[in-house]
């Protein structure tokens, strides 16, 4: 999206053939606002074990799947519920953002296993495993009221970590609780 936005810019700086570039400028002008509006508005989901970047808005299913992949063994998910990806892209709308950071996504059993062992807060059965769960923030917005939001709202699992700073999301029975 981004490279055609740029190559679209590209072909409107030059004036048509003919024309003497009297109304051009204002045009370009114009157009040059509406591209800066537009790419404003994109906002991306960002693995802050990867480093990697997606759209949020109609991502290719493979890459979300590569996106999401177990960040410990590097094992890709079979599936991810697309309901996850929707509701960010609402939670977009009530607390703007362009960056989701994404903490944690789909895990395998090795690794959702080994963070069991260590951190006593991970379920046996995590959602993460069946790729129905995310743990993410929004850049810039209060983690505190997107928790609070979707308590109220989400008909799913709702878990919020306040000392690492992420909520959790997934895609099950509507459950809340509170972590470290």
């Amino acid at each position: 999206m981004l490279i055609f936005m740029l190559m679209y810019q590209i072909m409107i700086s030059a004036p048509p053939y003919g024309d003497t570039g009297s109304h051009h400028s204002k045009r370009k002008t114009h157009l040059n606002k509406k591209l800066k509006q537009r790419s404003e508005k994109i906002t991306v989901l960002y693995n802050l074990h990867t480093r990697e970047i997606i759209p949020l808005e109609n991502p290719d299913k493979q890459s979300v799947f590569r996106f999401f992949r177990c960040r410990k063994t590097d094992i890709y998910p079979t599936f991810i519920d697309n309901q996850l990806l929707i509701e960010l892209g609402k939670l977009v709308k009530m607390f703007p953002t362009q960056r989701i950071n994404v903490f944690s996504g789909f895990r395998s059993g090795r690794y959702n296993e080994e963070l069991r062992k260590k951190l006593h807060e991970v379920a046996r059965n995590s959602y993460h495993l069946k790729g129905k769960a995310v743990d993410f923030n929004f850049e810039g917005v209060d983690i505190r009221k997107i928790a609070s939001y979707l308590r109220r709202k989400w008909k799913g699992g709702v878990g919020f970590y306040s000392k690492s700073i992420f909520v959790h999301m997934d895609t099950g029975p509507k459950r809340r609780w509170r972590g470290l």
